[in-house]
């Protein structure tokens, strides 16, 4: 089941993971002073099972001509955003992209975070698919060193990681190199969260808010939706934010 904002049959669809499918209305319309842009202008906001499927929902809609933007995280630059430079041949920035994956895949693995997603397995599609291995491992059904067992402890250790990641990129490959990637990516309608992720744009009086990652996003959605609120007290780097705007909003 995909979590969509928006027409089922659109001119453009915006791919997210996460809360994004909740807020990007909502910050859309606190800017633009206007209900319900994105359905005005016949733009639909999906939300994808996980990173691995961008590629998938891609090749699915350049099936249908219909435009795309994703929106991902730092960590896409560990397996999807090479996937997409790929196929979308954008081979300017192939060396650069690389030496991303690297220096993120560097950082130390969170354990910490780890816990904290195994606790949610019945909302979280990694922690279901490590809990499967699990119980078949405990039942005999596979031993220690299968292949799929592997990996996916392979997959959620580089995932799971601690430490600023917007850090250790430019200290590998230098500010603007790094700028220059993600501009690139963002002319192919790639556009990656150069700070993190989407928690990193949330004010402290977002932060405080109660409930889970995706809980906070719906909270927020609805508070920018008050007109006493101010967007600058909900959101910070509102400048890169208004930028992922303005691309959803482009006309081609």
């Amino acid at each position: 089941m995909v979590e969509q904002y928006g027409t089922l049959f659109a001119d453009k669809v915006v791919l997210v993971e996460g809360g994004e499918v909740y807020l990007i209305p909502s910050i859309v319309d606190k800017l633009k002073g206007f209900k319900q842009l994105l359905d005005y202008q016949n733009i639909t906001v999906s939300r994808v099972n996980g990173k691995g499927s961008f590629l998938t929902y891609v090749k699915m809609l350049q099936c249908f001509d219909i435009e795309f933007i994703i929106l991902g995280d730092l960590d896409c630059f560990k397996d999807e955003v090479p996937k997409l430079i790929k196929h979308l041949k954008i081979n300017a920035i192939i060396e650069n992209a690389g030496k991303i994956k690297t220096a993120i895949s560097s950082l130390p693995i969170s354990y910490e975070a780890i816990d904290e997603r195994v606790k949610g397995v019945d909302r979280n599609y990694d922690s279901q698919t490590l809990q499967s291995l699990f119980e078949k491992f405990a039942s005999g059904e596979i031993e220690k060193d299968n292949e799929d067992l592997l990996a996916i402890i392979q997959f959620m250790q580089l995932r799971y990681t601690k430490g600023d990641k917007e850090e250790v990129i430019i200290e590998s490959v230098g500010e603007e190199e790094f700028n220059t990637v993600l501009s690139t990516l963002r002319d192919n309608n790639i556009f990656i969260w150069s700070k993190g992720d989407l928690e990193c744009y949330y004010s402290d009086k977002s932060k405080a808010l109660n409930g889970s990652k995706d809980i906070k996003a719906l909270e927020l959605s609805y508070l920018l939706q008050v007109e006493t609120e101010n967007i600058e007290d909900l959101i910070l780097h509102l400048d890169e934010v208004k930028q992922l705007i303005e691309t959803i909003l482009k006309k081609e």
